[in-house]
C-alpha cells in the first residue's frame, strides 16, 4: 500500500470509512478511536516527515501532492495523534521548499497555503495540546517567511491571535470555577477529577505560552509595523500575567525578552523600554529558576539592543546577574537552576560583548572567565564561548591581562569545549586560530605546551 493509500485509507475499509463519516460530521465528538488502519496513518506521516527532513530540497517537488494528501488529517476528528503529527509536518514541507526555491518565488505562496490550513485547523480544534502544536507549527512557519505580511494582514493577524489569547483565559475561568468543587472532592477522596483539572489548567497555560512565542516570532519579522500592538501586549497579556502563578509569570517575560530583543530601544523607545527594563532586573533575583532565567535572558538582550539607553543602568544589571548567580544549587531542579546560571553568565557576557564602555571592563571579564563554561544551553554556550574567541584574536592583550593571567584559563576552557555541542564548527576554526597566532610568540608557546601537559587524557585530544 502506498503513502496516499495509508493516510487516506484504501477503498476496502469501508466499514471504518462510514463510522469516520459519522465521527467528522458530529463536532461534539470526542472519540478517539485506536485502529490498524489509523496506526498505518501515523506510521505513513511519519514515513513523509523522514522522506522531508532527509531530502531536503530533493523533495520539494513532492510537496504539493504531499499536502493535499495530509490536510484532510489536520482536522481529523477520530484521533487527536495524527491531527498533531499532521500539522508538525507542513513546516518541513515549507523547509523544502525554501531550500529548493533560491529565488523565494514559491515560498511566500506555499507558506500562506499552510498558515490558512494550520489556521483552520486551529479553530475547528477542541483540544488545548493539540492546539499549542498547531500554533508550534505556525511560528516555525513565520520564522521561515520572515517579512512577509502586509500592514493589513498583520493587523488581522495580531487580532486573531488576541483573541485567542481571550478566548483561552475564558476556559481558565471555567476551570478555575470548578476549583473549589474539585477541592471538596479531594476531601472525599476522590482525587480523579481534580488532576483533570490540573492537566486542563497545565494545558491552557502552555498553550498560552506557545502563542507568545508565536507573537514574537511576528514581531521578529515585522518590527516597525508591530509597534501599535505593543501597548495591548502589555496592558493585557504582560501586567495581567504578572500577579499569576508562576507559569504565567514566565508567560509575561517571554513577551518582555521578545519586545526588547526584537524591537530594541530604536523601536520602543526610552519610556517603554526603561519600563521593560526595571522589569526585567527586578525579576532576575527572584527564586523561581524559570523566572529568574527568563529575566537574566531579557537583560542580556537589554545590552545587546539597548544601544545608549543601557550604559546608565549597566552596573545595576551586573549586580543583580551578580545576585543571581549567588542563588544556591538546587539538587531537585537541577536543570532549571542550571538554566538560569547559564543566561545570566551569558547576560554578563553579553554586556562584556556589547557595552564594553559602560563597565569596569578587566575586572568583570576576569570574574566572568572563572564561570565559564556554559554547559547546558547551547545556544547561549556558543555565542559566548565565540566571544572569548574572538576577543583573544582581535585583543590578544587584553583578553590574556597582564602578565598573560588569563592563559591558563582560557586554554582550559578551549579543552573543556572543544569537541562538544558548546561551539559551532567556525568557532572551533577559530580556536585553533587563536592558539597558532599565540604560539607565535615563544613565551607564550611555552607556558601553553605547560598548560597542556597538565591536562587529562580527554582534554589534550
Amino acid at each position: 500500500m502506498c503513502i496516499r493509500d495509508r493516510i487516506q485509507g484504501s477503498a476496502k475499509s469501508s466499514s471504518l470509512e462510514s463510522v469516520l463519516k459519522n465521527l467528522n460530521n458530529d463536532k461534539e465528538s470526542k472519540s478517539e478511536l485506536a485502529t490498524s488502519e489509523i496506526e498505518e496513518k501515523e506510521l505513513a506521516l511519519q514515513m513523509l516527515t523522514v522522506f522531508a527532513v532527509n531530502m531536503e530540497e530533493a523533495f520539494a517537488p513532492y510537496v504539493e501532492e504531499s499536502v493535499n494528501i495530509i490536510a484532510p488529517v489536520l482536522t481529523f476528528e477520530a484521533n487527536s495523534e495524527l491531527r498533531r503529527s499532521a500539522a508538525k509536518l507542513l513546516p518541513v514541507l515549507l523547509k523544502c521548499i525554501m531550500n529548493a526555491d533560491k529565488e523565494g518565488k514559491a515560498l511566500i505562496g506555499y507558506g500562506k497555503k499552510f498558515m490558512a490550513e494550520l489556521f483552520l485547523a486551529h479553530d475547528m480544534e477542541q483540544n488545548s495540546d493539540i492546539k499549542s502544536d498547531q500554533v508550534l507549527s505556525l511560528k516555525q512557519v513565520f520564522e521561515l517567511l520572515g517579512h512577509f505580511l502586509l500592514p493589513d494582514d498583520l493587523r488581522l493577524l495580531f487580532e486573531k491571535v488576541f483573541g485567542y489569547f481571550k478566548d483561552s483565559e475564558a476556559r481558565k475561568k471555567v476551570l478555575l470555577a470548578s476549583k473549589e468543587c474539585l477541592e471538596e472532592d479531594i476531601e472525599e477522596g476522590d482525587e480523579e477529577s481534580y488532576v483533570e483539572y490540573k492537566e486542563s489548567a497545565e494545558l491552557e497555560e502552555l498553550y498560552q505560552k506557545n502563542l507568545t512565542f508565536l507573537i514574537g516570532t511576528l514581531i521578529s519579522g515585522h518590527k516597525a509595523e508591530s509597534m501599535p500592538y505593543v501597548p495591548y501586549l502589555l496592558e493585557h497579556v504582560v501586567t495581567p500575567n504578572l500577579s499569576g502563578n508562576v507559569n504565567m509569570q514566565k508567560v509575561s517575560l517571554f513577551v518582555v525578552d521578545d519586545l526588547v530583543e526584537h524591537l530594541g530601544i530604536i523601536h520602543l523607545g526610552a519610556e517603554i523600554w526603561n519600563k521593560l527594563a526595571q522589569l526585567l532586573i527586578s525579576s532576575a533575583t527572584r527564586t523561581e529558576h524559570a523566572i529568574r532565567q527568563a529575566a537574566c535572558y531579557g537583560i542580556g538582550s537589554l545590552a545587546k539592543f539597548g544601544a545608549d539607553a543601557f550604559p546608565p543602568i549597566a552596573i545595576q544589571c551586573l549586580m543583580t546577574l551578580s545576585s543571581a548567580l549567588e542563588v544556591k544549587e538546587d539538587k531537585k531542579k537541577q536543570f532549571l537552576w542550571a538554566g538560569a546560571r547559564d543566561n545570566s553568565i551569558s547576560a554578563i557576557g553579553k554586556i562584556l560583548k556589547y557595552q564594553s564602555a559602560a563597565i569596569p571592563f578587566a575586572d568583570v571579564w576576569a570574574k566572568w572567565l572563572d564561570y565559564l563554561p556554559i554547559r547546558q544551553d547551547e545556544g547561549e554556550s556558543a555565542e559566548s564561548h565565540e566571544f572569548v574567541v574572538d576577543f583573544l584574536i582581535k585583543k590578544p592583550e587584553q583578553a590574556l591581562g597582564e602578565g598573560y593571567i588569563h592563559l591558563k584559563k582560557i586554554v582550559c576552557l578551549f579543552a573543556s569545549i572543544y569537541d562538544t555541542g558548546l561551539i559551532t564548527i567556525p568557532g572551533k576554526e577559530n580556536i585553533a586560530k587563536a592558539l597558532k597566532q599565540l604560539t607565535l610568540q615563544p613565551e607564550i608557546k611555552k607556558t601553553i605546551e605547560a598548560i597542556y601537559s597538565s591536562l587529562d587524557t580527554t582534554q589534550q585530544e
